[in-house]
């Protein structure tokens, strides 16, 4: 069976941190200062929600790069879930 795959954006600061941990990602497409396009299947945008929801949720970092990369993660979660709706019901 052939999984499809389809694009998802992903906010920049969130996709390289992600990416710099050797997750898994996706295909990237495109990239520029805010935003990173990955060609995905729906398990690559699981784990993005995964790392997203592990991240946001987490509490301790008091650093302010950390802060960035917190809120970059929630914004990671929002789209992650949005996309996962769209494309388990097709």
């Amino acid at each position: 069976m052939t999984e499809y795959t389809h694009l998802f954006r992903v906010p920049a600061r969130f996709a390289t941190d992600h990416a710099e941990r050797g997750l898994p990602t996706g295909t990237l497409v495109k990239a520029n200062r805010s935003v990173h396009t990955y060609r995905c299947t729906t398990a690559q945008v699981e784990e993005w929600l995964s790392d997203a929801v592990y991240y946001s949720e987490a509490q301790g970092f008091d650093f302010p790069d950390q802060r960035i990369v917190i809120a970059s993660a929630r914004r990671t979660a929002f789209r992650a879930r949005e996309w996962l709706a769209k494309w388990r019901r097709s």
